[in-house]
């Protein structure tokens, strides 16, 4: 149904999408109860569709309930809690709500850094920079120019030390 789900959306269908999604999160909810990885998944896919369609509201509602279940699930430095803490950070930052998105940046970009040493096969430097320009634009929109430079500091770094060229 997921699949399903995302056709609709790339076809910009957003009634036809939103109505497979969840429906899959319900039927996931109420089959999946020792599968809380699954319904985590299920809810991350259905903020990412919101995002996509500017609802940010939903999409914040969603990835809140989604790091309530990871962190019951996982560690507290899983690479899959920072990459959720991501995804609400940016919700949060088309909220306008900058303080908030801030704070789960900086926990994220602490995970990651325990991830890179402990978990190198889940580490995606990739993603993790996607996430760090996303925070670096962030800190320049709200005027943390000094932190927006240390981010920048660290992409460098980042790229040196992971993108071949």
């Amino acid at each position: 149904m997921i699949e399903i789900a995302g056709v609709h959306s790339q076809l910009n269908e957003f009634n036809e999408a939103e109505s497979y999604f969840l429906r899959a999160l319900k039927i996931t909810e109420n089959f999946s109860e020792n599968e809380p990885s699954y319904i985590a998944f299920v809810m991350i896919k259905i903020a990412q569709f919101y995002s996509k369609f500017n609802k940010y509201m939903e999409a914040e509602m969603l990835l809140i309930r989604t790091v309530d279940i990871l962190q019951k699930i996982y560690e507290p430095n899983d690479y899959k809690l920072g990459t959720t803490l991501c995804e609400l950070a940016a919700v949060k930052c088309n909220l306008s709500k900058y303080i908030e998105a801030e704070l789960l940046y900086e926990k994220s970009l602490k995970i990651f850094g325990v991830t890179q040493k402990t978990l190198k096969d889940s580490f995606r430097p990739g993603q993790v920079i996607s996430y760090i320009k996303n925070y670096r634009d962030m800190l320049k929109k709200t005027g943390k120019n000094k932190k927006a430079e240390k981010m920048q500091r660290v992409l460098a770094k980042l790229y040196q030390n992971y993108i071949q060229y």
